[in-house]
């Protein structure tokens, strides 16, 4: 039996009186790993993969969960960088997976941020899901990924680091200040995502390789041209993101229109194509049918889709060039105010102009000059064979 004033006992006494002052006023007893809801650890982290089947090419969303033992707060999270975030860890995950694409971290100011793969994220959250246990919250990461070929995808256990304490003081200058700040990895489970190749039968001859689901909708400037002008074509991709690498709509310009080139950018709501075309006959009524093949996994069942664009009516005029103008050039009074519509039908008046009138005169004056010179010349010849016939006679 150990005596009062023993060291064993003064040891004894040392120890619990530095575990209670080391304990958080209010703070209780501390979870046990039966009573945590996260068994172990106040932080998970675990991949949330597609439910319906997902194809080589289609564009998808791949999320990782983080779940926490109530808020941020409530977890004792700290921050770990000197830029604060809302869900204060770093998570390591997607730049993991071999054989997969994935697009750049879209912008949303209202989620919150977090540090992904040496990156700031958005993570939606936090919120709960049915079936998660009481107290446990969660905050959503999701990129759009792609699968270029076919197969099994091994997904790598995901990482989370964190920082926690479970005990504060106050510092005049710092405010809130952690006493024992420990930093954690948590580590989740990998995973499986598998590609499905796109069926070959039914696979259309004009099937480019557009996953997805979209729709076509399309504008033509101007709607009136003449022979040989440039009229732009302008076909909008509903859908398409340019993580989706549609190609071009496919244009059956006929044997009158030629396409002269087609240029893409990325516009909201979609990938918009614009196509120069020329018509060549007055002939054409309408601009060429556009079309583009892709492949829907969003189908029941999952199919080869022909999606249409609307036929735009145009009207196209004879061209204008030099022997438009030929059969009335310097005919007519421009400047007359008869205005458009005139007798000659470009807005002249049909009198004659002065041009006109010079070369009237012109072709008046030279018979006159040339009856003038023949008689000269007549003259010429009579009265030399009369100075000859005098001469002979003067001879005898």
């Amino acid at each position: 039996m150990l005596s009062a004033h023993s060291p064993s006992a003064l040891l004894l006494l040392r120890t619990a009186l530095v575990g209670a002052l080391a304990m958080p006023v209010g703070a209780g007893a501390p979870l046990t790993a039966q009573d945590r809801p996260l068994a172990t650890d106040v932080l998970r982290v675990q991949w949330v993969v597609p439910a319906a089947p997902v194809y080589a090419g289609q564009t998808f969303e791949l999320s990782l969960d983080v779940l926490l033992e109530g808020d941020v707060e409530g977890a004792g999270l700290l921050q770990l960088f000197p830029q604060p975030m809302e869900l204060p860890i770093q998570v390591e995950g997607f730049a993991r997976i071999e054989r997969m694409q994935v697009a750049p971290w879209a912008v949303d100011e209202a989620a919150a941020r977090v540090v992904v793969d040496g990156d700031v994220a958005p993570a939606d959250g936090p919120f709960t899901v049915e079936g998660d246990p009481d107290g446990v919250v969660r905050y959503r990461i999701t990129r759009l990924a792609q699968l270029p070929r076919s197969g099994a995808v091994e997904l790598p256990a995901p990482t989370a680091r964190y920082a926690i304490a479970t005990e504060f003081r106050d510092d005049f200058v710092q405010g809130r200040v952690p006493v024992d700040r420990i930093e954690r990895n948590a580590r989740g489970s990998a995973a499986t995502l598998e590609a499905l190749g796109l069926p070959e039968r039914g696979r259309p001859l004009t099937f480019d390789g557009a996953v997805g689901r979209f729709e076509l909708l399309a504008a033509v400037e101007p709607r009136s041209a003449a022979v040989g002008e440039t009229l732009s074509l302008r076909v909008l991709v509903v859908g398409a993101t340019p993580f989706h690498a549609v190609p071009a709509p496919q244009v059956d310009a006929g044997d009158w229109v030629d396409i002269l080139g087609v240029t893409r950018k990325d516009v909201e709501g979609g990938t918009e194509f614009t196509y120069d075309l020329v018509a060549r006959s007055i002939e054409v009524k309408e601009m060429p049918p556009v079309t583009l093949t892709a492949f829907d996994p969003e189908a029941d069942p999952p199919d080869y889709v022909k999606h249409t664009a609307p036929e735009l009516a145009v009207s196209i005029s004879p061209a204008f060039t030099a022997e438009t103008f030929a059969p009335v050039a310097g005919r007519g009074n421009t400047t007359s105010g008869s205005g458009p519509g005139g007798s000659d039908g470009f807005g002249g008046s049909g009198d004659a102009g002065p041009g006109e009138a010079e070369e009237g005169k012109k072709l008046l004056w030279t018979p006159l000059v040339l009856g003038m010179i023949l008689s000269l010349a007549f003259l010429s010849v009579v009265r030399r064979r009369m100075l000859l016939a005098r001469g002979a006679s003067d001879a005898s």
